[in-house]
């Protein structure tokens, strides 16, 4: 790690102006006081003495939205891309017409309820062949 210190933190501003960019805010971040140091928003992802309270909050969300739905779907059109890429924005577009309440967790969107996972993905797949059927159209093939 790079042990710079800045001997006056009156020089900040100037600094700041100098740089002209996010690297002065960082550098000033870490050591404006002489010492490397980390924002509370880092110490909460990255130091142990967080873990347990990152894992409780982060398996109650999770628990708070027991229904998934994959958010990856086979590319049945071409190869390249593996994974179709209009499925996860159709999910998307879907829950938000319906106003359903959904958080992403790695490759799924979870629901609170088994009925909204199960109207989002109806409209979703609507919205899914429309979208196929445009691009379809534009290439001059019928998916």
């Amino acid at each position: 790690m790079n042990q710079l210190t800045i001997l006056d933190t009156a020089l900040a501003p100037t600094l700041i102006a100098a740089a002209g960019d996010h690297a002065a805010y960082r550098f000033l971040e870490f050591f404006a006081d002489g010492l490397p140091r980390m924002s509370m928003s880092k110490r909460y992802l990255f130091d142990p003495e967080f873990a347990p309270q990152r894992q409780a909050e982060a398996e109650a969300a999770i628990n708070a939205f027991p229904y998934r739905l994959p958010a990856r779907r086979k590319n049945k059109v071409s190869a390249p891309p593996r994974w179709d890429p209009l499925w996860e924005d159709a999910i998307s577009s879907a829950a938000g017409e319906l106003g359903v309440e959904h958080i992403r967790v790695n490759d799924g969107i979870c629901f609170r309820l088994a009925a909204d996972r199960d109207r989002v993905r109806e409209r979703a797949e609507v919205l899914w062949r429309e979208r196929h059927d445009h691009y379809a159209a534009q290439r001059g093939s019928r998916v």
